[in-house]
């Protein structure tokens, strides 16, 4: 792709942006069927768009300025095509959130591996007068508002060794709870 066609497409996704934002594009909801009301907005069909083209074209329009143009010339000069799918690239924080969501799911898991593990302990009795309750991981995560599928995926995160565990999260792919 060109570098022309690609700033053009970051240009209409900044129009379309600046449309939505104003009202002026439809937002997707339909309208009034039975009465023919329609509000004057425009469709993405009625400009020529499809939905795929425009969620793209929003996302290089995103990117900041020297993200994009820099992204623009390592790729002339690596003689590699620009393409505008690889809008996340352009971004050096893309997965900063995933990255930030592993930590944190790690974190938790480290915290609920300082509770003892107490298999096959009977916590449906009543503690003796003066004694504490017995806590349990289960009631842990459960008092923090985790699921029993947070709770495990924290623990199993959290028995990655810590090399192995900051060399994935620091990939340009980082793990996720849904993407391994």
């Amino acid at each position: 792709m060109l570098p022309e066609r690609i700033r053009a497409e970051r240009r209409a996704g900044e129009m379309l942006r600046q449309m939505a934002e104003q009202g002026a594009r439809d937002d997707g909801n339909g309208g009034d069927r039975k009465s023919g009301f329609h509000d004057g907005t425009v469709k993405l069909a009625d400009i020529g768009v499809q939905k795929k083209e425009s969620h793209r074209w929003q996302l290089i329009a995103a990117v900041p300025e020297p993200a994009f143009e820099r992204y623009v010339a390592e790729t002339k000069e690596a003689r590699r095509e620009l393409s505008s799918s690889s809008g996340c690239t352009m971004k050096p924080d893309c997965r900063y959130a995933d990255r930030i969501q592993a930590r944190a799911i790690r974190r938790c898991g480290e915290l609920l591996k300082q509770t003892k593990a107490l298999p096959g302990a009977r916590t449906d009795l009543e503690p003796r007068e003066g004694a504490h309750p017995r806590l349990t991981r289960e009631k842990e995560a459960e008092s923090a508002g985790l699921s029993e599928h947070q709770r495990k995926t924290a623990l199993r995160v959290a028995s990655i060794p810590e090399p192995e565990f900051h060399d994935a999260v620091e990939s340009d792919m980082p793990p996720t709870v849904t993407r391994p």
